[in-house]
């Protein structure tokens, strides 16, 4: 992560497996309250794709308007358990 030198790219650490050890779920909180902020920044993608009809009632053209734009995901992996990474 270091090498790419991309201020846009943000790195979280958490440690699921300590963090939430003995059903600690609510410990994912620590992670959301790193992560809400820009989370919320990224806005959403919403697209409607409308279809065009000839008089047949094939397809003859398509069109996707655009109602808003996303500007961000985050990622999320475990080291060693896809389980975990459901969780988040």
């Amino acid at each position: 992560m270091k090498d790419l030198k991309d201020d846009l790219i943000k790195y979280v650490w958490f440690d699921f497996h300590d963090e939430c050890k003995k059903m600690k779920w609510e410990n994912l909180s620590k992670l959301i309250s790193d992560v809400k902020d820009k989370l919320h920044g990224f806005d959403y993608f919403m697209a409607n794709l409308e279809h065009g009809m000839d008089h047949r009632d094939r397809i003859n053209e398509r069109t996707c308007k655009i109602f808003n734009k996303q500007s961000g995901n985050i990622r999320v992996n475990c080291m060693d358990c896809l389980d975990r990474t459901n969780v988040v």
